[in-house]
């Protein structure tokens, strides 16, 4: 069942997002949201936009990184699943 608040905030989906994991000397990159909560960088792809474009501009966004692409090493689609809104 798709949660009133989130609709009124992003619109009807589907929305597609990505996350990025970013690991480097054995420890994992996360930002930390608003609400106090930890979460590996991402967002919503924008229309028109690749996935790797979109994982790449997130993480500029969202931790001042730059990065060249890279090789996308997984993508996962599962069933409509609503996670936390992290605004």
């Amino acid at each position: 069942m798709p949660d009133p608040a989130y609709e009124a905030k992003y619109g009807r989906g589907p929305h597609v997002s990505v996350d990025v994991f970013v690991e480097w000397c054995g420890q994992v990159l996360l930002i930390r949201r608003q609400d106090g909560t930890w979460a590996l960088a991402g967002g919503f792809v924008d229309p028109g936009e690749q996935l790797l474009n979109a994982a790449i501009r997130e993480l500029t966004e969202e931790t001042a990184i730059n990065v060249a692409p890279v090789d996308l090493r997984a993508a996962y689609r599962g069933p409509a699943v609503v996670f936390s809104d992290p605004a």
